[in-house]
């Protein structure tokens, strides 16, 4: 699969794979993962960390989608 994706409650996720964010805002957030994106929605998403390919993001998480890139 090239990532893991772990959920931490309805308080955030933590992710590994990151290649790179490519959308941020307070209730969207894309994460470019090897060959796919993954879109986290919610209420005041915030990026905690970001680096060697994993990232953490706070906030309340009421969905997410993994698509594959086009």
């Amino acid at each position: 699969i090239g990532f893991r994706l772990t959920v931490l409650g309805k308080n955030g996720v933590y992710i590994e794979g990151v290649k790179r964010l490519l959308d941020i805002s307070p209730n969207k957030i894309d994460v470019d993962v090897k060959r796919k994106i993954i879109i986290l929605n919610g209420i005041n998403l915030n990026v905690k960390s970001l680096g060697d390919g994993d990232a953490c993001i706070s906030g309340e998480i009421t969905g997410f989608e993994i698509k594959d890139k086009q």
